[in-house]
């Protein structure tokens, strides 16, 4: 899946509830990639930067796509875990104790946001 929508191996993302995120250079270039979500890259670079699923308001935004990527850690607290490992290249080993998802994760508890 990320190979695909992302060009790496992995990816990692968190969502966010729309009125505690706003862009703060410009907006994303979006584009539909298929029925039900829009994604949005960099006007400038091409780079992705969020995901915006039409039956879900909240938008999914790219980790690394932040100013300051390591102000958002992935934890314990909340809902955080890896997604579709089943699909990861075989040279890569998921070496922290983050839940591990075959395929993609179970429904978000509410008011839980989450990270891949």
């Amino acid at each position: 899946m990320c190979q695909k929508a992302y060009g790496g191996l992995f990816s990692a993302w968190m969502e966010f509830r729309p009125a505690g995120f706003r862009f703060t250079k410009g907006e994303p270039k979006l584009y539909r990639s298929s029925e039900w979500l829009q994604r949005g890259v960099c006007s400038t670079c091409g780079s992705p930067l969020v995901v915006i699923y039409d039956e879900d308001p909240n938008p999914v935004v790219f980790t690394g796509s932040l100013d300051h990527p390591d102000d958002w850690p992935l934890t314990q607290e909340g809902w955080s875990g890896h997604a579709f490992v089943n699909e990861k290249v075989s040279c890569h080993v998921i070496s922290d104790d983050m839940p591990q998802f075959e395929l993609n994760y179970p429904e978000i508890p509410e008011g839980q946001g989450g990270t891949a």
